[in-house]
Formats: C-alpha cells, structure tokens, sequence
C-alpha cells in the first residue's frame, strides 16, 4: 500500500513541476520593443538608399516609381513633390492623398489600391 503512495505522490509532483516549468517559459506581457517590432512588421514602409536620395530631388529619387502609378506613365505636374527637411512619411501622405483625389489617371493595379 505504501508504494502506491509513494508513486502516486512522485507522479503528482512530476505534473506539478511540469507546469511551472511551462508558467516560467511563457512570455510575460509584451516590452516596448516586442510591440515596435510587430507594429513595424504590420505597417508597409518604403526602402530608400539614403547614398543614392538626393534631398533636392523634387520626387525624393523615386520619380520611376510613380510613373509606374500613371497610365500615361508620366509623373503629371501636378504631383506631389518633395522638399528638402519634409518627414518623408508626410511626404507619403500626401502622395497617398493625391492618388486617392485622382484615381481617374492610375493604372487599374494602383487604381484598386488607391480609390477606397
């Protein structure tokens, strides 16, 4: 009777270990820079060679791409343009606002994207 005891009490201490072994590998709330990591993974960001961007560029070194934007596949003159000091996530704004304001000359591909 007494081995059934003794075994009943090693395998309830194994569980018992068992689960706080598992509670102490379980990540606590998330740091400050878990959530900046995943709120980066979450948001689309554009890569931009600082060595190749010329400030005084008025398309900030990205004219090529917006011109793929147009299905005339000219940047119109009226675009968006940068100048030098501007965030360039404001700049992004603006430029998001304006495709959005002239839907009616995108390609078909940025014409989904950018017409909601």
């Amino acid at each position: 009777m007494n081995h059934y005891f003794l075994l009943c009490f090693v395998l309830i201490s194994f569980c018992t270990i068992a689960q706080e072994r598992d509670k102490s590998q379980t990540p606590l709330k998330d740091t400050p820079y878990q959530l900046k990591q995943q709120r980066q993974v979450s948001s689309r960001s554009y890569k931009v060679d600082a060595t190749v961007v010329n400030e005084n560029d008025p398309y900030y070194g990205r004219k090529e791409e917006f011109s793929r934007f147009f299905i005339s596949g000219i940047v119109p003159a009226d675009f968006p343009k940068y100048s030098s000091g501007t965030n360039v996530d404001d700049y992004n704004i603006e430029i998001k606002a304006y495709l959005k304001n002239n839907h009616t000359l995108l390609t078909d591909q940025y014409k989904e994207k950018y017409s909601n």
